[in-house]
Order: C-alpha cells, then sequence, then structure tokens
C-alpha cells in the first residue's frame, strides 16, 4: 500500500507539472523523491579526499563529513580496508582509519594461520598447513605461493616431500 500509495503521489505531482496533455519521462523523474539530492562525486570519492586532507578519521566523522548515516560510513570504510585502500588504527569505537602505505601487506585469515604455523614451529610444509588448517594440499600451497611472493616466507632448501618454508624475516610483523 505504502509503494502504491507514493507512485499515485509521484503520478499526481508529475501530471500537474506536465506541460499539455501529456507527462513526460522527465515530468516523472523530477519527482521522484530524491530526485536532485544526488551527489555528483561518490561517497567512496568523497571519504578518500576526506581521509587524504585529515589523516586519520573515525566512522562518526565521515558520517558527518560525507552527509551519510553512521552505518552506511561504517559500512564504507570497512569495503574500503578489505579492498585494501584503508588501515585501522585502533579498536571498537577508538577505530581511526587512514590510507594504507602501499609497502604494508595485509594478511587473509588462511595466510595469517600459516604465519602462526610458522612462528611457532619454525618452519611451515604444504603437508603440515594442509593438516593443521583442515584445507586441500592444492591451496595450502596457494597460500605459502603467496607468502614467499610477498616476501614474508623463503623456501628452506629442502627438496621433494620434505620441502617446506622459513621467515624470510622474523621482526616483520604484517597487518592482520
Amino acid at each position: 500500500p505504502g509503494n502504491v500509495r507514493e507512485l499515485q503521489n509521484v503520478l499526481f505531482r508529475a501530471a500537474l507539472r506536465a506541460r499539455g496533455g501529456t507527462v513526460t519521462p522527465e515530468d516523472l523523474v523530477a519527482e521522484l523523491p530524491g530526485a536532485g539530492a544526488a551527489d555528483p562525486v561518490p561517497a567512496t570519492a568523497r571519504v578518500l579526499d576526506l581521509i587524504a586532507s585529515s589523516g586519520e578519521v573515525t566512522a562518526c566523522e565521515v558520517a558527518a563529513s560525507c552527509g551519510l548515516s553512521r552505518p552506511t560510513a561504517k559500512r564504507l570504510l570497512k569495503a574500503l580496508v578489505e579492498a585494501g585502500d584503508l588501515a585501522t588504527v585502533g579498536q571498537g569505537k577508538a577505530t581511526r582509519y587512514r590510507r594504507r602505505d602501499p609497502s604494508e601487506v595485509v594478511l587473509d585469515d588462511r595466510q595469517r594461520a600459516a604465519m602462526e604455523l610458522a612462528r611457532r614451529d619454525g618452519r611451515i610444509s604444504r603437508q603440515e598447513f594442509a593438516t593443521e588448517a583442515s584445507i586441500p594440499l592444492r591451496s595450502a600451497g596457494r597460500v605459502l605461493a603467496d607468502l614467499v611472493a610477498v616476501g614474508l616466507l623463503a623456501p628452506d632448501g629442502r627438496k621433494g616431500n620434505g620441502s617446506g618454508y622459513v621467515l624470510s624475516d622474523p621482526d616483520r610483523v604484517p597487518l592482520a
């Protein structure tokens, strides 16, 4: 019923606005709720511009500055963090967002688990990781290869089934 009533109101206002006896698509668009309110700059660009000028911001600051609701601002910031554009500082209500330094490495859950095993045991093999993480051997190999590619792990020099990986720089701590 609400949608039908809204449609009736839009059609009524468009009919009043129409010149002649015909309602055109332009008349309808002009009467749609929020038709003139769309911002030509996407919210993502506004958020990134705000962070570029401010350094670090909270979700509340983003919401107020960009004209977004807090839940929308939080969803947008979370998506930007997951995409690798932003990094977080702090937790909970004190979470601040900043541009991510390109040299920072962000790990997914599997990569984090592999790094924890490598730290704990001093080395990690495909088989050990596959067993520990309950994932296929092929997937374990891909995760470890990705960690080698970003420079967090290095091959241990062994060949065949006994081959594995060690931490390339034990002091380097990637982002969670």
